[in-house]
C-alpha cells in the first residue's frame, strides 16, 4: 500500500481495496516500520519493498481498477543520468533523495519506473556504456558541488 500511495493513488482508494480503515493501517505501518528496522538495509523485507515499488500492482492490488500510470520524465539516457548523478551525490552529502525526486515533479513510483527503463537494457554492451556515462556524470556533479561549496 505504501507503494500505491507513493505512486499517487489516493489513500482512501487503497484502504478500500484492502478492506481496512486508517486506524488499522496505522497499526500495520508501525509494525512494518519496526520490521524494516529489525531487518536492516540488506534484509529480505527491504528487497521485497524495492520489488513492490517497481511494480505496485501486486497482491490484492493486482486486479484493482486504479493502477498507477507512468509517463517518462526524461527523453534520453543522458538526461536521466544527470538526474541520477544529482541524486547520488546529494545522498553522499546527506541530503534526502526523495526531495530531489519530488522537486523534479516525480513520485517514487515514477522514479523507480524511470530507473527500470534506463538502467536495465537487455543489451549488455549498452548497459556497460550507460554505466560509464553515469559514472562520468556523477564525477562531474561531485566537482560541481565542490565548486559551489567552495564559493
Amino acid at each position: 500500500m505504501n507503494a500505491r500511495v507513493a505512486s499517487g493513488q489516493p489513500l482512501d482508494d487503497s484502504l478500500a481495496i484492502l478492506g481496512i480503515n486508517e486506524t488499522k493501517w496505522a497499526d500495520v505501518t508501525q509494525a512494518y516500520t519496526q520490521a524494516m528496522q529489525d531487518g536492516g538495509p540488506t534484509g529480505p523485507l527491504i528487497s521485497r519493498y524495492g520489488e513492490v515499488f517497481a511494480n505496485p500492482a501486486v497482491g490484492r492490488f493486482a486486479g484493482a481498477p486504479q493502477q498507477p500510470e507512468f509517463t517518462p520524465s526524461f527523453s534520453s539516457f543522458e538526461d536521466f543520468a544527470r538526474f541520477q548523478a544529482r541524486i547520488a551525490v546529494a545522498s553522499d552529502l546527506g541530503e534526502a533523495p526523495h526531495r530531489i525526486i519530488k522537486d523534479e515533479g516525480m513520485s517514487i513510483y515514477d522514479y523507480s519506473q524511470e530507473s527500470l527503463m534506463w538502467l536495465n537494457p537487455e543489451d549488455m554492451s549498452l548497459a556497460y556504456k550507460r554505466a560509464g556515462v553515469l559514472a562520468q556524470f556523477t564525477e562531474e556533479e561531485r566537482a560541481r558541488r565542490q565548486d559551489d561549496h567552495a564559493k
